[in-house]
């Protein structure tokens, strides 16, 4: 992920404050764990950059059991200001440096923030949420960007860095592909894959493309 110099000074900002949970997320866990899983007081939800926490009040309200990983403690910070019941499992962590016990998890998901991570990495990264998860858990992979994206430099490394634009002072970003998602998760089971095209006009009239990709797999049950 970014390191922490770089998201430390966003949240210190206050430039990445979400108070709200994401729709993408709330639609994916209704219906992929359900309602009676989620209720029950023995799912354990752990969250990859967690941000502000403001995914946190969704899984509250059903009763489920959540712990935050985050590399700013400005957000760990706020998000304890927020919720004083998050103070034991907010943790301020890289996800590469995080130990926990394995097949802990029902759900692991990110939202914009694994893929800020290099290739390398995203390997380590896929085996860790793979032994971390429970047997039949689900991982959501939530707007990871992809290679169809203006920002993309064709002929590069996926791994590609900015000085400029909405990436910069963020470290790596990663652009993915269809078939690198495929390849990263070949163990799991996709119950969902998909890619959408946002196009934006330009003063020059240009279009500015932003692809992203949202998907869920599933560690198969014993």
């Amino acid at each position: 992920m970014g390191s922490v110099i770089e998201w430390e000074h966003e949240y210190a900002q206050d430039w990445q404050l979400n108070n709200w949970p994401f729709s993408q997320l709330v639609s994916m866990a209704t219906k992929h764990l359900g309602s009676q899983k989620l209720q029950d007081p023995e799912t354990s939800i752990l969250e990859l950059g967690s941000g502000t926490a403001n995914n946190y009040p969704f899984f509250k309200s059903h009763g489920s059991k959540f712990i935050g990983i985050e590399l700013s403690k400005s957000a760990i910070e706020y998000s304890i200001r927020r919720f004083s019941e998050l103070a034991n499992t907010l943790i301020l962590e890289n996800f590469l440096n995080f130990e926990y016990k394995p097949e802990s998890f029902d759900l692991i998901y990110d939202r914009a923030a694994v893929f800020l991570n290099k290739s390398e990495d995203l390997a380590v990264l896929v085996k860790r949420i793979y032994d971390f998860l429970k047997p039949g858990g689900f991982y959501f992979g939530i707007e990871w960007y992809g290679e169809k994206s203006s920002d993309f430099v064709p002929g590069k490394t996926r791994d590609q860095e900015f000085s400029s634009g909405q990436f910069a002072g963020l470290g790596t970003v990663h652009f993915t592909s269809r078939d690198e998602i495929n390849a990263l998760f070949k163990k799991f089971q996709f119950v969902e894959l998909k890619s959408i095209e946002i196009e934006e006009g330009l003063s020059d009239n240009s279009v500015h493309v932003l692809q992203l990709y949202t998907f869920a797999v599933q560690k198969p049950a014993l």
